[in-house]
């Protein structure tokens, strides 16, 4: 008792502690240092800011921005005639993990990076922006979302008298609150993409292979079901980065949109086919956020795309219809959804058999914490188990090859992209037990390495996990223990009025 109750007080501690901690605003506390802009930040970058194309070059301790004349058909048109550059001297930083002694900058080493810049061991960071041009100072922060994308907020560009330098804190103060800060609005973010990206893996922003229904928010909420509605991001693993950065997605026009042939920012009128490559992924809280440049467009406006899952809601993905991820809010709500159905990839032929008595459908007790369960027919096996609230996880095994109680099965993930093998050995069917394990996962087709006693790694010591049918067969009698320990042996009709609280049952066949 003592021993739990100070396990429950440790953890009540622990959340406080935590509690505390997240609650302290990320630069509350943190000292301004000269400026380094980090080596990691340091590149050119497009966005798109009130309707016009904004490029971004970040150095060591200075910004320029070129602000260009919208290119004729884009979404939103403008009234700006000429280019506009402004140089900016960055006069002071902080980062929203500083060393927790001295205040300033946490960097990973001492030393700095192979391109000789410092890297520091944050992911915000604010800076004391001195516009050289109309003698004003402005706070900007930066949030690193990935190597290839920036998310940009500042306030407005305030003239002090004299040659007075704004106090950072001061100035810092004005930014408006993000929903990442747990406050307002995500609107007043600005998403910079890198315009020379660095190559980065699909795998964790999507993977797998989908049909799905898509609606337009600003023109119909009916969901347009089309044959040619397909998603796949299916990296090759014999080929690291062959197709591993990059995902598909097409589309068939419906008549829903038809009447909005007028407007030029409308390319769901035709059959479209787009291939994007990814720039990376990011949370906040339990939203999923991923970028991808278009590689079908030269329009920067038109390259650049953000997307948006919930991580308890994953049927649903939302893009945006411009270079933004600011307009993504939620993924019903974002100006495209598309609301996905698993799609399954490879069809494999059996060529081998289960033993006959195994057919049906069992519970499955390797995934005990969640609802699971197996289907079992002469050649296939399905397995199904919902981790949590977001779609049920299908996994279809075919029998390839037995010897003894060894089957060598192929793992074909329903919505999933390579196909595995790997080892079930099954001990025979005792009543409504089947026990079982499995063995690891490789990517040949080879028995002997496949089904070989060494890819038991985790049950070396014959520990097995256990099916059980659903619903159990046959007509049992009961052994009852009752808390006397007294044992009755009786059959079902002899109990009257049920079971009494807290006995122990256990089932025994009627032989």
């Amino acid at each position: 008792m003592v021993r739990h109750l100070s396990t429950v007080i440790f953890l009540l501690v622990f959340r406080s502690f935590r509690c505390g901690r997240d609650s302290r605003r990320p630069f509350e506390g943190n000292l301004p240092q000269n400026c380094t802009v980090p080596a990691y930040i340091q590149n050119k970058y497009y966005s798109r800011e009130n309707g016009q194309n904004m490029f971004t070059t970040i150095q060591s301790n200075s910004f320029t921005r070129l602000r260009k004349v919208s290119i004729p058909g884009s979404i939103v048109e403008t009234s700006v005639q000429r280019d506009t550059q402004v140089q900016e001297t960055c006069l002071l930083m902080q980062c929203n993990r500083p060393n927790k002694v001295t205040g300033r900058c946490q960097s990973f080493q001492q030393t700095s990076d192979i391109s000789g810049g410092i890297v520091y061991d944050s992911d915000r960071y604010r800076f004391l922006i001195h516009d050289t041009s109309t003698k004003c100072y402005r706070c900007r922060e930066i949030a690193v979302r990935t190597i290839n994308v920036l998310e940009l907020r500042e306030t407005e560009c305030l003239t002090f008298g004299g040659n007075v330098v704004p106090d950072m804190t001061y100035l810092c103060g004005k930014l408006k609150g993000t929903k990442m800060d747990g406050n307002v609005e995500r609107a007043s973010w600005t998403t910079l993409f890198s315009q020379k990206p660095t190559r980065v893996s699909c795998r964790s922003s999507i993977e797998g292979s989908w049909t799905f229904k898509y609606s337009i928010q600003r023109y119909s909420q009916h969901k347009c079901l089309h044959p040619k509605n397909n998603l796949t991001s299916c990296p090759d693993p014999a080929n690291r980065y062959s197709t591993e950065d990059r995902f598909y997605i097409s589309y068939g026009a419906c008549d829903d949109y038809a009447w909005k042939k007028g407007d030029p920012g409308l390319s769901f009128l035709r059959d479209m086919a787009m291939t994007f490559v990814c720039l990376g992924d990011w949370y906040i809280g339990n939203d999923h956020f991923f970028a991808a440049v278009n590689l079908g467009e030269n329009r920067p406006e038109e390259q650049y795309r953000c997307f948006m899952e919930n991580h308890d809601d994953d049927q649903y993905i939302g893009h945006s219809l411009a270079a933004t991820c600011s307009t993504l809010l939620a993924p019903r709500v974002s100006p495209v959804m598309l609301h996905l159905f698993r799609a399954k990839t490879t069809t494999i032929a059996p060529s081998c058999s289960l033993p006959a008595n195994f057919s049906g459908r069992w519970m499955n007790t390797a995934h005990a914490a969640v609802n699971s369960w197996i289907d079992i027919n002469a050649t296939h096996l399905l397995e199904k188990h919902r981790p949590d609230q977001r779609l049920a996880v299908e996994t279809s095994f075919i029998c390839q090859e037995q010897k003894g109680q060894r089957y060598m099965m192929a793992r074909v993930g329903i919505g999933g992209c390579q196909v595995y093998y790997v080892c079930w050995h099954f001990l025979p069917r005792h009543h409504n037990i089947i026990r079982y394990r499995v063995g690891l996962a490789f990517a040949t087709k080879d028995f002997r390495q496949v089904c070989s006693w060494s890819s038991f790694l985790q049950s070396r010591d014959w520990k097995y996990d256990l099916l059980i049918g659903k619903p159990t067969h046959g007509r049992s009698g009961f052994r009852v223990l009752t808390l006397s320990g007294v044992v009755r042996v009786c059959s079902p009709e002899s109990i009257a009025g049920g079971m009494s609280h807290r006995w122990q049952v256990s089932l025994h066949p009627i032989r």
